[in-house]
């Protein structure tokens, strides 16, 4: 959470460099479909996934509850009082809106990877479809240059993107897999010390 608000700034500009974007009814209508599929099914997953993570909160906020035991797993360090506290307020509290948090960070990247692709895609499309509009072969010529430039200026907003994405999102990623993978292997070593 501390990357997260470290790096808002960074996500504000992705955010206002998505602005600049292309509309995908600048394609074809075979395209477009495509392309409106693409963020169709990026949005169903992305509530998909929404939904999953929120029931997981729930279940492992009330499953204590139901139990009348707290899953403090091996953390528990019954021995200290002051610490046991702790982890458990931890563990009940501060956990699923870390996770929840996380979940969302990851809903993010998700759907900016879509844009990614859709944006390319239609870059592809438009200098495809480059057609010779003019009377004249110097109106020809302004034209296509015309359309030229055009694709390179959103070449250049895609790069641009991209290397704020990676700049924004690398940093949380590679902490989140960092935490998550010796925490992961702790819990299996106690579970399957047991």
């Amino acid at each position: 959470m501390v990357i997260v608000t470290y790096r808002n700034e960074d996500f504000a500009r992705l955010f206002q460099t998505i602005k600049l974007f292309w509309n995908p009814s600048k394609c074809n209508p075979q395209t477009k479909m495509e392309l409106i599929a693409i963020r169709r099914f990026t949005s169903q997953l992305q509530r998909l996934l929404v939904s999953a993570t929120l029931i997981s909160v729930l279940v492992i906020i009330l499953f204590p509850l139901l139990q009348n035991t707290i899953p403090t797993g091996i953390w528990t360090m019954e021995g200290h009082a002051m610490l046991y506290r702790f982890v458990l307020i931890e563990q009940i509290t501060v956990i699923p809106f870390c996770s929840f948090s996380i979940c969302l960070l990851d809903y993010m990247y998700l759907g900016f990877c879509a844009e990614i692709v859709i944006q390319f895609r239609i870059l592809s499309q438009t200098l495809q479809e480059l057609k010779e509009e003019g009377n004249t072969v110097h109106e020809v010529d302004i034209h296509r240059l015309n359309k030229i430039k055009s694709c390179v200026t959103h070449h250049r907003i895609i790069l641009q993107f991209v290397k704020k994405f990676r700049q924004a999102f690398s940093l949380v990623l590679l902490i989140e897999f960092v935490m998550d993978g010796p925490l992961i292997c702790a819990e299996l070593l106690a579970a399957f010390e047991r």
